[in-house]
């Protein structure tokens, strides 16, 4: 099974009501009684909100996104989150935080979601992960980057770690990510993770 790690930027507001109210299914306000998971909705939404659209969903109670703030804004990495753990962590699953983030750390959602679970992050958890993503330089993710471990721990094993393309591939997935947990950072929002 492939999982896709997305990455959702939240106010700590939102993040609250969406626990306090056990949202783990929402209505989407323009499409009548259509029901979608929360990971849908959170896709969604983002595209609606890069779209120009106002941002606002309906649950059982009403929640709306501070579009002019880009709360919505979403990172999607792909299958290379697993590549990216393992590269900061050296661990296949469970790993420290801040560096372990990406399987670890957070408020699980509860619910039945395929996959895991959604975990929210406070503004503070984002900031922190940021600050440590941020020590961590292109070369020096690079350096840590070890194909023949990843092909060891049956990381996604139909994928060549040791193609050059596939190594961009992590990387370049990787920058995105820190650079949109320094987006989170210093615009104070907490983060949805969803491994879907």
């Amino acid at each position: 099974m492939s999982l896709i790690a997305c990455f959702t930027a939240l106010k700590n507001e939102t993040l609250n009501q969406i626990v306090q109210k056990k949202l783990d299914k929402w209505k989407l306000a323009e499409s009548g009684d259509a029901i979608v998971s929360l990971h849908e909705t959170v896709k969604a939404l983002s595209q609606q909100v890069s779209e120009g659209g106002d941002g606002k969903w309906e649950t059982r109670d009403e929640i709306a996104l501070d579009i002019a703030s880009n709360e919505g804004r979403q990172e999607c990495v792909d299958r290379a989150w697993h590549a990216i753990h393992y590269t900061l962590t050296y661990q296949t699953a469970d790993a420290l935080l801040p560096l372990g983030f990406i399987m670890n750390g957070g408020q699980a959602l509860p619910g039945e979601y395929e996959g895991s679970e959604p975990r929210g992050f406070s503004s503070d958890d984002t900031k922190a992960i940021a600050e440590a993503l941020d020590a961590i330089t292109d070369d020096y993710f690079r350096a840590r980057y070890d194909a023949k471990a990843l092909r060891d721990q049956e990381i996604y094993p139909d994928l060549d770690w040791a193609d050059a393309d596939i190594k961009d591939y992590v990387a370049d997935h990787f920058l995105s990510l820190r650079d949109f947990l320094s987006f989170c950072a210093n615009h104070e929002m907490g983060m949805l993770v969803t491994l879907n």
